[in-house]
């Protein structure tokens, strides 16, 4: 099969893949039911049946959605031509993220979660799993392309995991210019203002897209004066750290936006990454909707704010 005949093959299971999804009138009738069971009863009949069981709560139920997208990112790689994966790769390190925050529990004694099977879409998870210490999992990283993340205590690890995959999907992902430096606005704004965890000095430079004076900002809204126009709109209105979760969703309505331009672009990367994120925007936005419906089925308000 040719390149050009491999991007077309790869575009067209990408459109495919993200028709199935459950889309925002799925996931609203899925956070009108009442409990967790009748929640997770529906999903049976969805695409997101594969890893789910009917008595599975809250976390698991999630973690299945989880495993079924990723599942799907990995099929897709498997429809482009080689070299081809790396904005899946990119959109994969969401899920990478979470195997090394459960990693990291585990070493401070906490129980294990089952680690997400990242297949070829994996940075460096082979290696961060056989890590035995905090200092292990910082020397790992920093000798793979997540680079050093600033410190050896676990907050310090997820915060620069964090930043340094924002600034991934800036400069890997095609298309997604705007959403990396957004990204790593609102987990700063979350770790310095919700936390109370600024970020350390290797997290201070300006290798984020956010200028050079942000990490002197002293609340949300002197953060979204230092972080620059392009990125200042997912800080909008946003002027207390409760309301970051408004911030939030915000983001993730950008993206799945964006995501349905990319995927009607002609054959190649970016429809590719556009399908893929249609993907994982769902994804997310059916675990909001399990929340909801493990909760007794709340408010359409509250569903409708945040998904």
């Amino acid at each position: 099969m040719s390149l050009g005949a491999a991007w077309v093959a790869g575009s067209v299971r990408a459109k495919l893949l993200a028709s199935r999804r459950l889309g925002r009138v799925g996931a609203r009738e899925l956070a009108r039911l009442d409990g967790i069971e009748r929640a997770v009863a529906a999903l049976l009949h969805s695409p997101y049946r594969r890893d789910l069981a009917v008595r599975l709560g809250l976390a698991d139920a999630q973690r299945a959605v989880e495993a079924v997208t990723l599942w799907h990112l990995r099929i897709l790689a498997g429809w482009l031509p080689m070299g081809g994966a790396g904005p899946l790769r990119v959109l994969a390190a969401w899920w990478e993220i979470a195997n090394v925050r459960g990693h990291l529990a585990a070493l401070a004694g906490d129980a294990r979660p089952t680690a997400h099977d990242l297949g070829s879409l994996a940075t460096a998870w082979s290696r961060l799993a056989r890590t035995t210490s905090l200092a292990d999992v910082r020397a790992t990283l920093t000798a793979s392309p997540w680079g050093d993340p600033g410190g050896d205590d676990a907050a310090s690890i997820v915060l620069g995991l964090n930043l340094y995959w924002g600034r991934r999907l800036a400069e890997e992902m095609p298309g997604a210019s705007a959403w990396g430096a957004a990204w790593c606005a609102l987990v700063l704004a979350r770790a310095a203002f919700v936390d109370a965890r600024p970020p350390v000095a290797e997290q201070r430079g300006p290798r984020f897209g956010l200028g050079g004076t942000w990490a002197d900002a002293r609340s949300v809204p002197d953060l979204r004066d230092r972080v620059g126009r392009d990125t200042a709109w997912v800080l909008a209105d946003v002027d207390r750290p409760q309301e970051l979760w408004r911030a939030e969703a915000r983001w993730w309505a950008r993206v799945e936006r964006d995501a349905f331009v990319m995927v009607a672009a002609r054959p190649g990367p970016v429809a590719v990454a556009g399908g893929a994120a249609l993907l994982w925007t769902d994804c997310w936005r059916v675990k909001a909707a399990l929340a909801l419906a493990a909760n007794g089925g709340g408010p359409m308000d509250d569903f409708d704010a945040v998904a």
